[in-house]
């Protein structure tokens, strides 16, 4: 009887590792496959962009980086009214 009880183990351990294995598999390529950069084909930003603080007027830095010029424009005299 104690054969009998250490094949039943043996058949259970391995339909429990069947059943992780396969559940840890599931999840990790549910995770990966959920990665907002697998869809979204926006370039990335520059890196420049981030290597130093911009100075007040350095428009070739913001025409670079992709900010809207005309839009700090009018921050800036906006806040300079103020």
């Amino acid at each position: 009887i104690v054969e009998e009880w250490r094949f039943i183990a043996l058949i259970l351990d391995r339909f429990f590792l069947i059943l992780f294995v396969s559940v840890s598999l599931i999840g990790t390529l549910g995770s990966l496959l959920k990665a907002p950069s697998l869809y979204n084909s926006t370039p990335p930003v520059n890196p420049i962009c981030y290597l130093y603080y911009p100075p007040i007027n350095d428009t070739q830095w913001l025409k670079k980086c992709g900010t809207d010029y005309s839009l700090i424009n009018q921050i800036s005299t906006s806040i300079s009214n103020i």
